[in-house]
Order: C-alpha cells, then structure tokens, then sequence
C-alpha cells in the first residue's frame, strides 16, 4: 500500500479534510489485544502458543514507530505532504504489510486444521 505523492485535495488547491488516520489502526490493535491474541495464548497446540507469543512481543516495535509518527506527521491532523512524510508513510504502511504477511503465513497457518483432521471430520 503506497500512498500516492500527492493528495487529490492538495492538487486542486483545498485543505485536506480533518481526520483522524490512526483511529481504524488503534482500533484493530484493541480487538487483537483483548480477543484475538489472549485466546491464542491459551491454545492447546503449543506452537500456536509459542508463536502468539513471538507475535506480541515483536509488536512492541511497532507499536512504538507508530506512536512516534503519529506524533512527528499527525499531529493536530495538520499532514503535510511531503517527501519525507511519503517516505516515512510508506516505509511504515510497508511494515505494517510485512506484519500481516507474517501473521497469515506463521500464525493463522497454524491455526488451520491438518489436512487430515479437516477430512476425518467430514
């Protein structure tokens, strides 16, 4: 996901809307940390446990860049768009990205039945 290296707004001469860009993000980290990952904590399969864990711990990263830039370019929901702005944008949106590749490949793979469970079961 990239943004774009200028706003549609800004290209024809109007202020881009007052936002809040961080509020589906802060969202979607609230419902991991009280529905999804606790579930996962307490897994039968050790592994998945293992794995959750490995996923909470190096959200702590993340969780701190976010923070930090939102504080450095959202600051009173003023963007400016620049190219220090679109490069910082993307390198976060890229590793936002590379987060949920990791998720669906290692966690939520572990999350599916064996092949063989899913055929015995039906």
């Amino acid at each position: 996901m990239r943004f774009a290296t200028r706003s549609p707004l800004i290209l024809r001469g109007l202020p881009p809307p007052p936002i809040d860009p961080w509020a589906n993000y802060r969202a979607a980290l609230k419902a991991q940390d009280k529905e999804f990952y606790p579930s996962l904590l307490t897994h039968d399969d050790q592994k998945v446990r293992s794995t959750a864990w490995g996923f909470i711990n190096g959200e702590h990263g993340l969780r701190q860049w976010s923070a930090a830039y939102k504080k450095k370019w959202l600051k009173d929901c003023n963007i400016e768009f620049t190219d220090d702005f679109l490069q910082e944008t993307n390198q976060l949106l890229d590793a936002l990205a590379a987060r949920v590749d990791r998720e669906e490949r290692f966690l939520f793979a572990r999350l599916q039945p064996e092949s063989g469970e899913a055929q015995a079961g039906g």
